[in-house]
């Protein structure tokens, strides 16, 4: 999961140690001392160059580890820099601990951004911060260990605790949380497949929803957002349809009425991951990486339904829509066309369009309808809200 990679952007804060007892084991101490402070400045620089921001992290280990680099050459004595992994470690667990379950939970923004997700859900939060606490721990005992090896014990037991048992204590940790969450997923999608392979009337075997579930929207980019829509990452888009953390992404919707109570509705196609075969808003879908709400939603309209001008729109509502799977930010438009318009839907997207009178949306059976569809018509003014039957 994304949400292991805010441990993992942790750990190159140790390769300068790491070089050091390399370097250490064959040109010496001074030479490992040496070629520590230097990668531990190059790590500086390079994330200063690469994103011109400060690191408060790498800062501080940089600092630290050339102050103790300086005072072990100062006064000869090598054990003031193998204490340094002991105090960056207990620094490192204190900001953990305290950042992610202390009153303020000053580290959750830190976390959003070294997850590439945005704002997360509640359930997302509270398994990354229990996630990066049990780690703080993990660290604060490590570097317990490390300053005992480096006070009492002989150098091969420093470099191999200091060293190789980190790493190894942080690959276990990080499989420990990340196995469980990888067979849940696996078996959820597998359920999801054999659900949609088995709908009667589709005219379509399990095998052929499967590699559609498996095919739909790879290799596209989807911006993550903000509640109020402001860009705050990106994210592949079977990552947002994955469940799990659900990263917020913008779709736009276009109602489009004839001016008289009635709508142009698309029949979504049985082969569509979600709501297959069910009524809907005449356009929908996903903003792309880089794209405004209305260059997105035209570009839908000429995509879906052949519709090369949907004229004058109308943003009419913005509301959170939250599935089991996903977690989007809805933007719904409202546009009036002539009855004479003609559509050319892309059967692969759509299966039908045509108007519904208020009439018939009012005697519609609930599962006629997307829930999405039903959520607009019963909670958004503009249009004119019909109530379908139970």
């Amino acid at each position: 999961m994304r949400q292991n990679n805010v441990l993992l952007s942790f750990l190159p804060g140790f390769a300068p140690i790491l070089v050091y007892i390399a370097v250490d084991s064959l040109f010496g101490e001074t030479a490992g001392l040496a070629a520590g402070v230097a990668l531990g400045l190059g790590e500086f620089i390079f994330i200063l160059a690469r994103e011109r921001r400060v690191d408060a992290f790498s800062l501080a280990d940089t600092v630290l580890l050339v102050a103790m680099g300086a005072l072990s050459w100062a006064l000869s004595n090598p054990v003031y820099f193998r204490l340094k992994p002991a105090v960056s470690g207990f620094v490192l667990a204190l900001m953990m601990i305290v950042g992610v379950l202390g009153p303020h939970r000053f580290f959750l923004p830190y976390l959003e951004r070294k997850s590439g997700l945005g704002e997360l859900p509640r359930a997302a939060v509270k398994r990354m911060t229990a996630m990066v606490a049990g780690f703080g721990f993990l660290v604060l005992a490590h570097s317990a260990l490390t300053a005992a090896a480096a006070l009492w014990w002989s150098a091969a037991v420093w470099n191999f605790i200091a060293g190789a048992l980190f790493w190894i204590l942080s690959f276990i940790y990080i499989l420990a949380w990340t196995i469980p969450s990888l067979v849940m997923r696996f078996r959820a999608g597998r359920a999801r497949q054999a659900g949609m392979g088995s709908t009667a009337g589709t005219g379509r075997t399990a095998g052929t929803d499967r590699t559609a579930d498996a095919v739909e929207g790879s290799g596209e980019i989807l911006p993550v957002v903000d509640p109020e829509g402001r860009v705050v990452g990106k994210a592949p888009r079977p990552l947002c349809h994955a469940g799990g953390a659900k990263p917020l992404h913008p779709v736009v919707r276009l109602w489009l009425t004839d001016g008289s109570g009635n709508f142009w509705m698309q029949k979504r196609s049985r082969g569509k991951l979600v709501q297959p075969g069910k009524w809907d808003c005449a356009v929908g879908g996903h903003v792309a990486a880089g794209e405004n709400l209305e260059v997105s939603l035209r570009r839908e309209a000429r995509e879906e339904i052949g519709l090369g001008d949907p004229g004058s729109l109308t943003f009419i509502a913005k509301f959170i829509w939250e599935t089991a799977i996903e977690r989007e930010l809805v933007f719904v438009f409202l546009a009036t066309l002539p009855r004479t318009v003609s559509f050319s839907p892309d059967r692969a997207e759509v299966d039908e369009i045509r108007l519904w009178s208020g009439a018939e949306l009012a005697g519609a059976k609930l599962d006629a309808l997307t829930e999405l569809a039903l959520r607009e018509l019963t909670s958004i003014p503009a249009l004119s809200p019909q109530v379908p039957s139970a």
